[in-house]
């Protein structure tokens, strides 16, 4: 096997065509020194031709000398050929590792993007919520900052969201606190400076595992119940009015 391998390597074919032509050199010159000393064509005029002159010597030496310079030549032809083989195989690898690792990101973005959809989706259907409750619902930071509501404070102020998300709840609402940062409002039936009619205000603090946490407010519009409590209240007084002067 590694007979064969060398017998196709550029080693033996440079090593062969060197010696081939450098024997075209003492047979040329072994023919000119015949004929310039008129000896014969035959094994006895080779002998002599070569016992006679001595530079026949170095000149025979051409096929072994370009034989082995060919075989050098042929040896570093090889090695650009297995580096050149060499490299072709590495690039062959990191091209797969790259399309396996592009496949990958593709299927990691493919993901990411059903993620996101679901997310977004998700956000959608919680905000069509959100927004279909009719009670006031606002939430801010730690420093009383509104952070998000819901469409009911819109309508009930008669604002739009980029008036109201950024601004102080103090300065929206109209309820003047004296502590810092969001102020808790629990109080039922109280009328705020900003708002129409009278509400049942609650506050929810949302404490996370780290930072500072925000703040829920839910205001419930109790105008119309407080009408007919006190409607119902008179109607009990004149009735007992009534049975007192009966």
């Amino acid at each position: 096997m590694r007979w064969n391998h060398w017998l196709a390597s550029s080693q033996f074919r440079y090593l062969l065509a060197g010696g081939l032509f450098g024997l075209f050199f003492p047979i040329l010159a072994t023919v000119f020194h015949l004929t310039l000393h008129g000896l014969p064509f035959n094994l006895a005029g080779l002998i002599h031709s070569q016992m006679d002159d001595p530079i026949l010597w170095i000149v025979d030496t051409a096929p072994i000398l370009l034989g082995v310079f060919a075989w050098f030549a042929g040896k570093q032809r090889d090695h650009l050929t297995q580096l050149n083989r060499d490299l072709e195989t590495e690039f062959a690898r990191r091209t797969a590792e790259t399309q396996s690792i592009n496949a990958h990101l593709s299927h990691e973005i493919e993901e990411r993007q059903k993620i996101q959809q679901i997310v977004s989706l998700g956000k959608k259907e919680w905000e069509a919520i959100f927004d279909a409750i009719s009670d006031l619902i606002l939430m801010t930071d730690a420093a009383g900052v509104i952070t998000r509501c819901n469409r009911a404070v819109i309508e009930a102020l008669s604002k739009t969201y980029q008036e109201i998300i950024g601004q102080p709840i103090s300065a929206v609402l109209g309820y003047i606190s004296s502590e810092p940062g969001a102020p808790i409002i629990q109080s039922s039936e109280i009328q705020l400076p900003n708002l129409a009619g009278l509400y049942d205000a609650t506050t929810y603090l949302v404490l996370p595992e780290s930072g500072p946490g925000n703040v829920i407010y839910t205001l419930k519009n109790v105008t119309e119940r407080v009408k007919m409590d006190e409607a119902l209240r008179y109607q009990k007084r004149f009735f007992e009015a009534l049975v007192e002067n009966s």
